[in-house]
């Protein structure tokens, strides 16, 4: 499926004015969330701010989320960039959560004070139950943030 996110104004600021995200190097992951998880930008800036809506860790899914692989950042071209990675998979397991229904795309910095918050979305209109199957995050084609 694929996702669609609220990109905060806190990335483009901290991009923009070298405030310490590098979207080439360091480590983003993909929290997973709950519905009571609702993205508030003037106060979830960090990650600590939305963990009290984490699902529950357990079986494949490691407290924190997973980090993206294969980064790419390119552009501009024809005046648009592109911030896109391989799709996030959690295989099925009798011990995962049952309740994932929205995400965080985040920095994480080791301590989730000082993550910075990226992205936020809605995986589904009800809850993911990870023991009944494999969740696939799957990025549109063209990235999984694109701009001009």
């Amino acid at each position: 499926m694929a996702q669609t996110l609220t990109v905060f104004d806190n990335l483009i600021k901290k991009l923009m004015n070298g405030g310490g995200i590098d979207l080439d190097t360091d480590t983003i992951k993909v929290m997973l969330l709950t519905n009571a998880a609702t993205p508030a930008e003037a106060t979830h800036d960090f990650i600590d701010d939305l963990s009290a809506n984490e699902v529950t860790p357990g079986g494949n899914y490691d407290a924190g989320g997973k980090a993206l692989t294969t980064i790419t950042v390119s552009g501009p071209t024809a005046g648009v960039s592109t911030f896109d990675a391989d799709d996030l998979a959690w295989a099925q397991h009798a011990n995962n959560p049952t309740n994932a229904r929205k995400m965080a795309i985040y920095k994480d910095t080791g301590t989730p004070a000082t993550s910075p918050v990226i992205a936020f979305g809605t995986l589904a209109g009800a809850d993911i139950d990870m023991t009944a199957g494999d969740l696939t995050l799957q990025w549109a084609a063209t990235g999984i943030v694109t701009g001009a």
